[in-house]
């Protein structure tokens, strides 16, 4: 269990954590001097049976405002120091909200120095603490009488706090590591150090990890997890971790990253979220205010985007997107908390919804229905209700990283909500069967359409599909329908565009006159075509007009234009390419010369050439020196021809 302390500064907070472990978390000789908390200090109390109890020590001065909020992310339980003689103050309250804002739940009050007070000014102080905490995360707090200097009241706490640590549930170590970075130093004899609250997963010796977003790769060699060494680090614990890596060291690493497993190294600067104004804010919060923006251990700026009004009244919740001026690593339900653009009052906070907001469109009526699905606790409900809005889908990698889970973990969501996974780039799409049915029936449907149009036309290609069937389906999901459709025979795939299955090209009139005339010429001489002028003077055509209609008759794969004044009909192709996977068969290394072609061919030294540097082009052969060898079957490379 990880507790934190909480309040104003000067309220015994360092004392009292000294007085439950024995040890002084005021670990700088700035704060010894100085008698203040300054940064986070860090202290453990063993418990019977070899669990431990972590403390994070706050600092109360409202100057260290951002390493406060640094040490109480990722805690467990939070202890809310009021002092007997000072009453609740200005950091106990900014202190309270933040714990409020960050929904922790679990919690006690501590009232310190009652030593220095009768107990009439105690029960004041109580009854005060009590209007403070009402309506707040922490408003069934348990409250404790303590003098730490004394010793009263501190075994009653340390058991309070040694029964919670037991009926803490263990965190669910499922999903990727995710560690926020608040300190790091350099040991003798062992090198970089890190040190933070594990959010989320499990680390061991030796795995893998990336510092995010400074996209640095680190092994880890050793963990110490609640101040003693262990052979692993899991959520729910304070974990020091010995790291070694090319081209890390201190400088490299600052408070505010995040040690990660590397399928969650995606840092972002845009996340949509639920913001909540709190109810002592004088104004409303209006679109694009600058704040400073708290999540983990980080302390970024950034800008709020309204997406529903142009202002949050005090006290009201409303969905925004926080645009940051630098990259951090947040995934679904991350707590965040944002201040002034002076960074001198709390202004309110919430939790992360999307952690890869879209740049364009965030106001859309189609957007805010998709990240009010998307604003659900349990995956299962959720990827269901995003497939819902979104006819195109939903990436299943991104879903992944966004809930912090595996894609097997999706796949099982997904197969049991009777969702469908499209074969797209990476992990694939998610998406529901009547949209997926939708999609392929549009296809179907615009592929009819254009052939009604253009009887002549051998096909759709997919950037014409893509148009047709509307840019919000994107190009990798149109071609995994389509992909579908030619499995199940519904549609034809040749030579990268698609047709119906019963479709042949029907040539105008006039042009398949012409093309009667046009091919006994060009196959007289058996594999030997003719030149366009020559072929033009032999049926008495103009030889531009002649190559014009070729070159149409190409895009409909009729003709095949191997060179600039050379043309040959696809059986022509298909032939001499069988040739040249027969010679290259006979060969001991598989290869073949532009000689060896020509001998078997007949053809002249010229046409040899031209057909060879064709085939180059067409990714049917490569060349090697003065070798060729077949890298793709012929059936492959010419299967858009239709001849």
């Amino acid at each position: 269990m990880i507790v934190a302390t909480a309040g104003h500064i000067d309220h015994g907070k360092t004392l009292l954590v000294k007085a439950l472990t024995g040890i002084d978390a005021d670990r700088l000789p700035e704060e010894k001097q100085r008698g203040l908390t300054i940064d986070l200090g860090f202290a453990y109390l063993p418990l019977e049976g070899g669990s431990t109890i972590g403390f994070v020590d706050v600092p109360g001065h409202e100057r260290f405002i951002r390493n406060m909020l640094a040490g109480v992310s990722g805690i467990d339980l939070a202890l809310l120091i009021v002092a007997a003689d000072d009453g609740p103050m200005p950091q106990t309250e900014e202190h309270l909200a933040i714990l409020d804002i960050l929904d922790i739940r679990r919690g006690a009050v501590v009232i310190t120095k009652t030593d220095r007070v009768d107990k009439q000014r105690i029960e004041e102080v109580i009854d005060d603490t009590h209007v403070l905490l009402a309506g707040t995360s922490l408003e069934d707090a348990t409250i404790f009488e303590v003098s730490a200097l004394k010793g009263t009241g501190i075994p009653e706490l340390r058991a309070f706090l040694e029964d919670a640590a037991r009926n803490t549930p263990s965190r669910i170590t499922s999903g990727g590591f995710r560690l926020a970075i608040d300190r790091n130093f350099l040991l003798k004899g062992a090198g970089l150090v890190v040190t933070g609250s594990v959010f989320a997963g499990e680390t061991r010796p030796d795995d893998r990890l990336m510092v995010t977003p400074g996209e640095h790769e680190v092994r880890v060699r050793s963990i110490h997890a609640q101040n003693h060494e262990s052979k692993s680090g899991a959520a729910g614990q304070r974990c020091a971790l010995n790291l070694t890596g090319r081209g890390i060291d201190k400088d490299t690493i600052s408070r505010g990253d995040w040690l990660v497993a590397p399928g969650l190294n995606s840092p972002t600067r845009r996340f949509d979220a639920r913001l909540k104004i709190l109810s002592t804010e004088t104004r409303p919060l209006r679109h694009w205010t600058p704040v400073h923006v708290h999540a983990g251990a980080a302390a970024l700026t950034g800008r709020v985007a309204l997406l529903e009004n142009r202002s949050i009244s005090p006290g009201e919740a409303a969905l925004v997107q926080i645009v940051l001026d630098s990259p951090t690593a947040l995934v679904f339900g991350d707590r965040f908390v944002i201040r002034d653009q002076s960074a001198r009052r709390t202004i309110g906070g919430g939790r992360v919804i999307d952690p890869f907001a879209p740049g364009r469109g965030r106001r859309t009526a189609d957007r805010l229905k998709l990240l009010m699905a998307t604003d659900r606790e349990v995956p299962a409900e959720a990827l269901q209700a995003m497939c819902d809005a979104a006819p195109g889908g939903i990436s299943v990698e991104r879903f992944a990283v966004a809930r912090n889970l595996s894609l097997e973990d999706v796949s099982s969501i997904a197969a049991d909500a009777g969702l469908i996974i499209a074969s797209t780039e990476s992990a694939g799409t998610a998406l529901t069967s009547e949209n997926w049915d939708d999609l392929r029936s549009r296809i179907v449907q615009s592929i009819a359409a254009h052939h009604s149009g253009t009887s002549d036309s051998p096909g759709m290609s997919i950037e014409e599909l893509h148009v047709a069937v509307g840019p919000l389906t994107s190009r990798s999901l149109l071609e995994a329908a389509a992909a579908d459709l030619v499995s199940t025979g519904k549609v034809v795939a040749q030579g990268g565009l698609l047709r119906e299955a019963g479709h042949q090209v029907e040539l105008p009139p006039q042009d398949a006159k012409l093309w009667d005339k046009v091919r006994p010429a060009l196959e007289a001489e058996a594999g030997r075509p003719p030149s366009v002028p020559d072929l033009a003077a032999s049926i008495g055509m103009d030889a531009r007009r002649l190559e014009q209609f070729l070159v149409k008759l190409g895009r409909q794969g009729l003709a095949v234009q191997i060179s600039r004044n050379r043309f040959m009909t696809p059986a022509m192709i298909r032939e001499l390419a069988g040739v040249a996977e027969g010679v290259a068969r006979s060969s001991s290394n598989q290869r073949f010369t532009a000689r060896s072609f020509r001998d078997e061919t007949a053809l002249g030294r010229n046409l040899t050439i031209e057909v060879l540097e064709f085939f180059d082009r067409s990714g049917f052969t490569r060349r090697i020196g003065d070798e060729r060898t077949v890298v793709k079957p012929a059936a492959d490379a010419f299967a858009r021809l239709n001849g």
